[in-house]
């Protein structure tokens, strides 16, 4: 409806904030890695993360959702389909710990 997608919105806000490179170029071109310049491995790992994110919360399934991956994301982190697919059980217990540090009295986010 504006013409500009949430990660274009994020991008310019830590601009705006003055929050470095580092931080606000993987927010902006997450959704496009290919255009990532001056860090290019987090810009591509962070947009593995949200398809991970949207997959566990797909009914398509995770597998179907890697699909969706950039190819340049999969060269830049030297990552494979098959290493993300098991993802989310190898890290929810950690996931569970941090989100316990920050709301104690919330239950668990991943089973």
């Amino acid at each position: 409806m504006l013409g500009i997608d949430y990660a274009k919105v994020g991008g310019a806000l830590m601009r705006q904030w003055n929050l470095p490179r580092s931080l606000w170029e993987p927010t902006e071109f997450h959704v496009e890695p290919g255009v990532a310049l001056e860090f290019p491995m987090i810009t591509s790992l962070v947009h593995i993360a949200v398809i991970i994110t949207d997959g566990m919360e797909s009914e398509a399934g995770l597998e179907s959702v890697l699909k969706k991956v950039d190819q340049h994301a999969w060269q830049t982190t030297g990552l494979q389909q098959e290493q993300c697919i098991d993802m989310p059980e190898r890290v929810g217990g950690q996931l569970n710990a941090v989100m316990n540090l920050i709301f104690p009295n919330q239950k668990k986010i991943y089973a």
